[in-house]
């Protein structure tokens, strides 16, 4: 497991970052250590790395490493909620145009 950690840690991110990054592979640990037969297949994914620092894309190109990932995630989001706010209003247009209530047709929803 040391050389998935090292994976993970050999990116350069900002301080907040590093906070949410280190939670996220506590718990990542913490859920492998749970499931041996998970740590196990990770692990044997893991070896087929051939050097200590791979690319972005070599570990893009480990899918198991991926599912563990994400669903770790899914399990233990970093924050617990996410606002968000629209940037813009939505147009949903209409199949066949409507009158409102007001007698106005319309042919989309603002």
């Amino acid at each position: 497991m040391g050389q998935s950690r090292s994976c993970f840690c050999s990116a350069s991110f900002g301080s907040t970052d590093i906070a949410f990054l280190s939670v996220t592979l506590d718990w990542c640990l913490y859920e492998l250590s749970k499931h041996p037969e998970v740590q196990e297949k990770l692990r044997e994914e893991l070896s087929t790395v051939t050097n200590d620092r791979p690319t972005l894309d070599e570990l893009n190109a480990l899918p198991y490493l991926d599912m563990v990932v994400r669903e770790n995630l899914r399990l233990h989001a970093a924050t617990a909620s996410t606002t968000r706010r629209a940037m813009k209003d939505d147009v949903i247009p209409l199949a066949s145009p409507i009158i409102d209530k007001n007698g106005v047709l319309r042919s989309e929803i603002r």
